[in-house]
């Protein structure tokens, strides 16, 4: 696997910050990348993560008709098309606005790239401290099977695979 990163100061700051931190602390740890989309936090596995692009125009969204609403449009990232899917319409969230600052570019079966409207850190943490989420709470949601606290938020770690699996294999 190889990491391309295309990101611009905050980003690169958070990269640094994972790659100078004790590598022993990194092994015996889970290390997820913690993202807001709406109103709500999410983390996806770091090494689910290709790439981060900054959508600096929303020009740079090629919308097309008659798609599943969870599917924003695609980018042309270096010549290559990659879908850009919505992480709350997916997952059964109401979303008032689409918009978002990021496309976290991600492979599960193919690059796809998840809408992020804001990126907050790289962060390495205790397994401990990750705990799974009752299956009666807020919804029957299956992909959001595990959560942990952060910053006085919880964050709902995403089950990727799982996730595309089903939406795509429909």
């Amino acid at each position: 696997m190889y990491w391309r990163i295309n990101m611009e100061h905050p980003i690169q700051e958070l990269m640094q910050n994972i790659s100078q931190k004790n590598k022993e602390e990194i092994i015996c740890k889970k290390n997820y990348f913690v993202f807001l989309d709406g109103k709500d936090y999410f983390a996806v596995p770091l090494e689910a993560i290709l790439e981060i692009v900054e959508i600096k125009n929303t020009n740079e969204l090629i919308t097309i008709p008659l798609l599943d609403d969870y599917i924003l449009g695609v980018l042309n990232i270096r010549g290559e098309m990659i879908p850009v899917l919505s992480t709350l319409k997916m997952l059964g969230f109401t979303q008032e606005d689409v918009f978002f600052q990021y496309a976290v570019v991600i492979e599960v079966a193919f690059k796809t790239a998840i809408a992020a409207r804001e990126i907050y850190e790289i962060i390495s943490l205790d397994e401990k401290k990750i705990r799974s989420k009752a299956l009666g709470e807020n919804s029957s949601n299956i992909f959001l099977l595990e959560e942990f606290d952060y910053n006085n938020n919880i964050v709902r770690i995403i089950d990727m695979p799982r996730l595309f699996s089903s939406i795509f294999l429909k």
